[in-house]
């Protein structure tokens, strides 16, 4: 009796020699390059928003400087106000008399208890970096050399009183901080304020008579 043989198994979908498991040519890639395209486009992503806000800083920074410059501007002339507010106080108490100018910030000092030269004081005008007072006492002296009577200023909203000291200011600030005698604060160009100084000197010399 003769044996019927087997049946053939199925072919394989797989070529011959590739092992099982392996996907076939032209299929699916393997996972890793995905991962590196999508790394190479954060990447890209990444260099982008980079020159996107150093170019924004760039744009803003002018803009900031200003605006730092105006805030400190602002507490400067907040400070030469209260300055003049000490003074006239002062005068009230003494006989309509000025601070001598020998010992002015001593004298505001002790009058107000003190807050005049301490860092952060009215001394301080926030625009010049270093010990000191910010200030310089501009008033005229008064006649035959003793000290300044206010109602003998004829112009006291032109008078100086007190200002910034132009030998310690940056060179990029181009206003001056400038009280006057009616208590009025400005902000005054540089050579303005040299004009009106050496205009101030000549009105009010120091030897004029009674």
């Amino acid at each position: 009796m003769s044996q019927v043989p087997p049946p053939a198994p199925p072919p394989s979908p797989f070529p011959a020699g590739q092992p099982v498991g392996t996907p076939p040519a032209g299929g699916p890639q393997p996972q890793s390059s995905a991962t590196k395209t999508i790394a190479i486009v954060l990447s890209i992503l990444v260099v982008l928003m980079a020159l996107v806000c150093a170019g924004v800083f760039l744009v803003l920074m002018p803009a900031l400087g200003k605006a730092r410059e105006a805030a400190q501007a602002a507490v400067a002339m907040a400070n030469a106000r209260q300055l003049m507010v000490a003074v006239h106080s002062y005068a009230t108490e003494f006989k309509d008399r000025a601070p001598a100018s020998a010992d002015w910030e001593a004298t505001l000092d002790a009058y107000l208890g003190g807050g005049v030269a301490a860092p952060g004081g009215m001394l301080d005008s926030r625009r010049i970096d270093g010990p000191g007072p910010d200030f310089v006492y501009a008033a005229p002296p008064g006649r035959q050399g003793k000290q300044l009577i206010l109602s003998d200023i004829r112009f006291p909203s032109k008078t100086i009183f007190f200002h910034e000291d132009l030998t310690r200011l940056p060179p990029s600030v181009k206003t001056v901080v400038v009280a006057y005698a009616d208590s009025s604060v400005k902000l005054v160009p540089r050579a303005e304020l040299e004009r009106a100084l050496a205009a101030q000197a000549r009105d009010y010399p120091p030897d004029r008579g009674p």
